[in-house]
């Protein structure tokens, strides 16, 4: 489940992405082709910034349509509520600093660190290309279309619906090289929040008896690594990383996850992103496990899955890469 939900929230939390009116065009006039990255780059950064309140639509292929209601804050912050499909019931709440969780089968709340709107925007830029790809309506609002793509050629890319008055991102679809569908967030409606109609700052956080009961450690699903080079007294060995990864990828965040074998032990999830598609490398050499074949099973819908074991490590790699591309990471990991 929370490989699955950080897959998702992601997604719809890009596509609750909005932008403040600092551009003067109309929205019948496509933005000059030297001007169209700096409108994806406000579309990461300030346009996160306006308060909206809105429906979504989710669909990945092979799946049950998925909805949510989504709210972000004028500080940035975001509210995501699940309303029908796989996630129904699901909460997620994030703000400066944190992503929350509430997973409804089991009432617990899960905390994961985000990186900042000026990195993943840096990143962005830094590591993709754009392109103009015409006008459109969605939600009863104009939309320019935008394509990204990353330099490097490898992995997924995306077309984003941006409203060119509000910077609001109103739809967003990640495809494969061969142009297929993984996953597509819409909205249906999206109302931009006026003076006075924007809830308070605890709107936008989980319930205070949550965040302050602390979990029980053998029900953590993921814990932040604050230093992964020194992490192998912690977990019970030491964390292998890739020397190869596609061009514009960079290391991101380290978890402290549990091993899915009968004992339980520590076991690792490393991220990395190049600000549009994030790759996830869950990895498990602990002595002591029990797993009679690869410990991970569990993948992400709309992402490739590669499982490998090499050297008494287990690998699971998550992300929207090739075969050949992914094959490769986990063969280049030391």
């Amino acid at each position: 489940m929370t490989r699955r939900v950080t897959a998702l929230a992601a997604l719809i939390g890009l596509c609750g992405a909005v932008g403040v009116v600092g551009f003067r065009w109309f929205a019948r006039v496509p933005p000059p082709e030297n001007q169209i990255e700096e409108v994806v780059r406000r579309a990461w950064t300030v346009g996160k910034r306006v308060p909206l309140a809105g429906d979504q639509e989710i669909r990945i292929p092979r799946q049950d349509l998925m909805t949510a209601h989504v709210e972000t804050s004028s500080s940035g912050s975001l509210r995501i509520e699940y309303t029908a499909g796989a996630l129904k019931g699901l909460t997620v709440w994030e703000d400066a600093d944190r992503t929350y969780r509430l997973n409804p089968a089991t009432g617990r709340l899960t905390v994961a660190p985000h990186p900042s709107e000026g990195e993943d925007a840096f990143r962005l830029i830094a590591n993709c290309r754009f392109s103009w790809k015409g006008r459109d309506t969605v939600a009863g609002r104009s939309a320019w279309v935008v394509e990204v793509r990353p330099e490097s050629g490898v992995g997924s890319w995306r077309r984003l619906w941006i409203d060119p008055k509000t910077y609001v991102i109103l739809a967003n679809e990640a495809r494969t090289e061969m142009g297929e569908l993984t996953h597509g967030v819409r909205f249906r409606s999206v109302k931009i929040l006026q003076p006075g109609q924007e809830p308070g700052p605890e709107h936008y956080l989980p319930p205070t008896h949550l965040r302050a009961e602390p979990q029980p450690a053998d029900e953590l699903q993921e814990k932040p690594l604050a230093n992964p080079l020194r992490a192998a007294e912690q977990l019970g060995f030491q964390i292998r990383r890739p020397r190869w990864l596609p061009r514009g990828y960079a290391f991101n965040h380290a978890f402290e996850i549990l091993c899915p074998c009968p004992v339980g032990h520590p076991a690792v999830r490393l991220e990395y992103t190049d600000g549009m598609n994030t790759l996830s490398i869950l990895e498990c050499g602990h002595p002591g496990c029990k797993s009679v074949n690869n410990c991970f099973s569990d993948a992400s819908p709309g992402q490739l899955a590669i499982r490998a074991e090499r050297e008494g490590y287990r690998y699971l790699l998550l992300g929207d890469l090739p075969r050949p591309a992914a094959e490769r990471i986990v063969s280049s990991m030391q």
